[in-house]
């Protein structure tokens, strides 16, 4: 048995593992010092889990530790409290600036004549007569 194949049954062996995989995991512990060290290193870890589950707490353990995180002051979190301000100021100088922009897209446009050559183009054809509107 290898100490790949020994180590992969540790894990089972309690002594009520198959008898031809325990035989064999015995006659390679023997020979083998590290796998043996493995094996007793598991043995002393169960020993220890054993143990610390038969242990009882004290029965006023929970109304000592209440009474700790009672004691404990409530504090809101840290960036909750910084970022808050920050993003107030940040949207509404976004707001501003959308509102400059939205105005200035939206508004009234003004036609002013600049020259008197574009008072040459205005088409005149609908009128009457010019001496009813020069004549008073």
């Amino acid at each position: 048995m290898t100490c790949k194949e020994c180590i992969q049954h540790l894990d089972r062996f309690n002594g009520s593992t198959m008898q031809m995989h325990s035989n064999q995991v015995i006659e390679h512990l023997s020979s083998c010092q590290s796998c043996a060290a493995a094996y007793r290193a598991m043995q002393a870890v169960d020993a220890y889990v054993d143990s610390q589950q038969q242990m009882q707490p004290s029965t006023f353990l929970a109304a000592r530790v209440m009474a700790q995180v009672a004691k404990q002051p409530i504090r809101k979190p840290l960036h909750v409290s910084r970022v808050r301000p920050l993003m107030l100021a940040a949207s509404v100088a976004a707001t501003i600036v959308l509102g400059i922009v939205v105005g200035n897209l939206f508004k009234a446009q003004t036609h002013t004549v600049s020259s008197t050559n574009e008072m040459a183009i205005i088409d005149d054809s609908h009128l009457e007569s010019i001496s009813l509107l020069t004549s008073e």
